[in-house]
């Protein structure tokens, strides 16, 4: 009987060791939204990054004329994308998950993503990319760092326009 009390112990703080810190606050993204007024991107579509050391997956944006940023990875090939990104499931599953968007502003030839990243108790951090447009079906993230600019790093990552026929809603309750 003792060692069923230690183990149900055990098993609960492990689950209290996971639970989010009540304390903790999200911090807001380093932009807010605004209506993209721009036509350096093409919108009718997604963008695609293939990492080099994953070769089988895709790191995928989906830019909305509302300013707000669609993200997520799928599996190659990127016909599977539309199937994934329209599906019910998937919709739901990402419609109160944070860390699936994020908003977008171009400025000049540049682009700079916002989005959040959550830490180890949970809390969301907003987070930015900075880039360069290259063409109406392209840009090249350079850099990325946390909102107050720590954890910086150089990045080389070329996001490559793929068309779709429809694209999931692009309004959430999570970015006014």
């Amino acid at each position: 009987m003792k060692t069923l009390i230690k183990l149900n112990f055990i098993i609960l703080l492990m689950f209290a060791a996971c639970k989010r810190d009540p304390n903790s606050r999200d911090e807001p993204l380093c932009s807010a939204r605004s209506n993209n007024v721009s036509n350096l991107l093409k919108l009718n579509g997604m963008y695609y990054y293939i990492s080099q050391a994953n070769s089988e997956r895709a790191f995928i944006y989906i830019l909305n004329a509302n300013g707000t940023i669609g993200r997520t990875g799928t599996d190659l090939p990127l016909t599977n994308a539309q199937t994934k990104l329209t599906s019910p499931e998937f919709i739901s599953f990402i419609s109160d998950n944070k860390s699936y968007w994020g908003v977008y502003h171009i400025e000049g030839s540049n682009i700079l993503i916002d989005t959040w990243h959550a830490d180890s108790n949970g809390k969301d951090y907003g987070y930015r990319w900075a880039g360069e447009i290259l063409s109406d079906t392209s840009f090249r993230i350079i850099s990325s760092s946390l909102c107050n600019g720590s954890e910086f790093r150089n990045e080389d990552e070329v996001y490559y326009f793929y068309p779709l026929e429809n694209k999931p809603d692009s309004v959430t309750s999570l970015i006014p």
